[in-house]
């Protein structure tokens, strides 16, 4: 398993690809490969600071100490070497969909977190979405939810 097999299961279509009425879905499954079990599969870290998943080198151990909120810095400095998939604006298929990694309007994450942009906290937030895996991925579920819910019609990004 490899930083290709992970990129294959958690962002298995190029983002051009991408239809938009399936758009927080995968941005739902990309940052649920951040989780540790589906890291581990691959033989793949989470680095919370530079927002990447990087790829272990086959000779590597895999850390037993995995934190979704930090690694070792041993653990870290082994793997600055090795392949990475950043998480950005330029991943992002809701950044992708209203073709700006300036401006959130017309996001539907900004939308339904009552107009905060996923990089920044909310008043009753420690921190951002964008700094917290898990807390984004609270947020795409319930994005991802709530789209199910509604229906593409509901949404104008679909009937542009």
């Amino acid at each position: 398993m490899s930083l290709a097999s992970w990129i294959e299961e958690f962002v298995p279509l190029e983002i051009d690809e991408i239809k938009p009425q399936d758009a927080s879905y995968y941005a739902l499954l990309k940052w649920m490969g951040t989780l540790p079990q589906n890291l581990k599969r691959h033989h793949c870290v989470w680095n919370p600071e530079t927002r990447e998943v990087i790829e272990l080198m086959e000779d590597e151990p895999y850390p037993e100490l995995l934190d979704t909120k930090s690694l070792p810095t041993t653990v870290l400095a082994k793997v600055r070497h090795n392949e990475v998939f950043e998480f950005d604006a330029h991943s992002c298929t809701l950044c992708h969909l209203i073709q700006s990694a300036l401006t959130c309007d017309g996001c539907r994450l900004y939308d339904i977190r009552g107009g905060v942009r996923c990089d920044k906290a909310r008043p009753n937030e420690v921190c951002s979405p964008y700094d917290d895996n898990i807390l984004m991925i609270k947020w795409l579920q319930l994005l991802y939810d709530y789209e199910q819910l509604c229906g593409p019609d509901d949404w104008d990004y679909y009937n542009e």
